[in-house]
């Protein structure tokens, strides 16, 4: 969400602008999931709101990329990182071969989790290279279950959102908004007992979905007809769910998390800790300072 809002905003403002994009997709971790499920039922995998009023974000990333059609380079993931006082050359692949672009500024949108694991040549700034390598993520796995039957809207049913203490943690309506009678149950796990999940296999994992479920509503296994799994830990281009400041980390983190290195700028929820809003304006917030270096 970031590299789009500050594409955007680039794009508005009269810059030429590129943006490389790992994944065939939008959004980062906005994601909006259709298979496998039936009667048009979709599941947000990622993300889910944006600020205090609720609103959904799974249109926000097609909204922004409408915008930047013909700037969107999809399946171009970023492998190295070179910068100097005149500006920065990012390298990436495409079709398998290793290709590169030059700007007078680049804007970075990668989360450490991955950019740790980049060359970045020459290094950072000591306190950046550290923040890069250091800042925590949490651990975070849904997995998105589909009934036929909406058996927790029942009357005598414990509720629609239950936070439990089981594995699965909190399970939720996610199709509440959506037509029936088929539904989804989301449930959110994060922590250790994600962790523990994410070592097991896909089948594993469905099998413990199932049966926690049933222990919260008895009848949930006639009614079972599959999931699908988001562990986003394990995603290569994100390898990680949320940033927090871990044990030992400085207060002064996050202001260096979001410092430029010259005219390389830093945005991404990992510079604001405040999920997608903090993403949105992250990504607003470093055009801004592109346009007071001067000059297209």
């Amino acid at each position: 969400m970031a590299g789009l809002a500050a594409g955007y905003e680039l794009d508005r403002a009269g810059y030429d602008v590129n943006l490389l994009e790992a994944q065939s997709r939008p959004g980062g971790r906005v994601f909006t999931q259709r298979d496998p499920f039936a009667d048009g039922l979709y599941a947000e995998m990622g993300a889910e709101y944006v600020d205090a009023k609720d609103e959904y974000v799974h249109q926000l990333p097609k909204a922004f990329a409408r915008k930047l059609s013909d700037r969107i380079l999809y399946r171009r993931p970023v492998r190295r990182i070179a910068h100097d006082a005149s500006g920065a050359e990012v390298w990436f692949e495409e079709n398998g071969e290793l290709r590169s672009l030059r700007a007078p500024h680049l804007v970075v949108t990668i989360p450490f989790s991955v950019l740790r694991h980049l060359e970045i040549a020459p290094a950072f700034s000591p306190a950046k290279m550290k923040v890069i390598r250091e800042l925590a993520y949490g651990q975070v796995m849904k997995m998105a279950m589909q009934y036929g039957k909406r058996f927790w809207d029942e009357p005598g049913s414990i509720g629609q959102r239950v936070f439990t203490d089981t594995k699965l943690r909190r399970v939720y309506h996610m199709s509440v908004d959506q037509p029936g009678p088929r539904g989804i149950l989301m449930s959110f796990t994060s922590g250790s007992d994600a962790a523990d999940l994410g070592t097991r296999s896909h089948e594993d994992r469905l099998r413990a979905a199932l049966a926690d479920t049933a222990r919260i509503w008895p009848e949930a296994p006639r009614h079972w007809e599959g999931a699908a799994v988001k562990y986003w830990n394990e995603d290569p281009w994100v390898r990680a769910s949320y940033s927090f400041l871990g044990v030992g980390q400085a207060a002064d983190f996050l202001a260096i998390a979001k410092c430029a290195e010259g005219r390389v700028h830093f945005a991404g929820e990992h510079t604001a800790m405040g999920g997608m809003d903090g993403a949105i304006a992250s990504g607003l917030r470093a055009p801004e300072k592109i346009k007071k270096a001067g000059g297209l």
